[in-house]
């Protein structure tokens, strides 16, 4: 079986190490080669689709960690919530959709007499209750922000020895 070299994959994707394996199977967190051939003060990043050469850095510990942060905000802002025991989507489209039909409601007078919610069931709504679910989708929303800021205060004060076992998934909003 033929020897083929495999490229770790380490954050923001820069090349941080590098395998031979029997057979053309890429392990998980590896890309496959050709690494290209790289200048001073270059250095190898994975794009998704080959590893090319780049001049800019890869992040230091602390950055990677802040990106890796950043993500798991996004995740929890927009994993949804419920209003009461109804399921409500908490992505940016679905918040602007009825943040839009409550302005509307408010300045036209005209309200949805129905709203799709998370479980693709439509419900009957008031004015009052589209109003409670769109304070419901805040106050999450406005959760998951909180928790990375508590999250970015508490990587400041790390010392760079500690960061690696930093638990960036604990304390956000279910």
């Amino acid at each position: 079986m033929t020897m083929n070299t495999f490229y770790r994959i380490g954050p923001g994707g820069y090349i941080s190490g590098q395998i031979e394996l029997a057979g053309d199977a890429v392990p998980p967190g590896f890309a496959p080669g050709p690494m290209p051939a790289l200048g001073a003060g270059e250095f190898a990043v994975w794009n998704g689709a080959a590893i090319v050469a780049t001049d800019q850095p890869p992040p230091t510990l602390r950055e990677g960690l802040l990106a890796r942060l950043a993500a798991r905000r996004w995740q929890a802002e927009t994993a949804g919530t419920r209003w009461g025991e109804v399921p409500v989507l908490t992505e940016r489209d679905a918040r602007a959709v009825l943040t839009s039909a409550i302005v509307t409601g408010e300045l036209l007078n005209s309200w949805p007499a129905h709203w799709k919610f998370a479980d693709q069931q439509f419900r009957a709504v008031t004015p009052d209750e589209l109003k409670a679910v769109a304070l419901a989708c805040n106050a999450h929303v406005d959760a998951a922000f909180a928790a990375e800021a508590a999250h970015i205060a508490a990587i400041a004060a790390l010392p760079d020895d500690a960061l690696d076992t930093y638990d960036i998934h604990a304390g956000w909003p279910a």
